[in-house]
């Protein structure tokens, strides 16, 4: 069996086939992991061990982080608000959709 370690080039088919790329595979896609995660139980699972091992050797580093690198921390919670509220308005928008489905139905109809 090969070493879960070792990294093996593949390719997404859904990339490869895309339109943007004319299906050709002269390079790896960008979002290469975002794709072998999803596609690979076995790749997701060995980077799932590696960030457990490493934040068990490591501690207290974000802790250590975010007090050495306070506008850092500041910036990365805007950010995090905004995609929080772009997150509940998308909840909300179908829901708006649902109750006035119709043009009887709606406020001002």
């Amino acid at each position: 069996m090969p070493s879960l370690r070792t990294h093996q080039p593949g390719y997404c088919l859904s990339c490869i086939n895309s339109p943007t790329s004319g299906g050709t595979i002269s390079r790896p896609p960008h979002n290469y992991h975002r794709h072998k995660v999803a596609s690979d139980s076995l790749y997701q699972q060995v980077c799932r061990e590696s960030a457990h091992k490493w934040r068990e050797a490591h501690p207290g580093y974000w802790k250590q982080y975010g007090q050495n690198h306070p506008q850092q921390v500041e910036r990365n919670r805007r950010r995090q608000q905004r995609r929080d509220q772009k997150r509940r308005l998308l909840l909300v928008k179908p829901a708006k959709l649902l109750l006035f489905s119709t043009a009887e139905d709606s406020p001002q109809g």
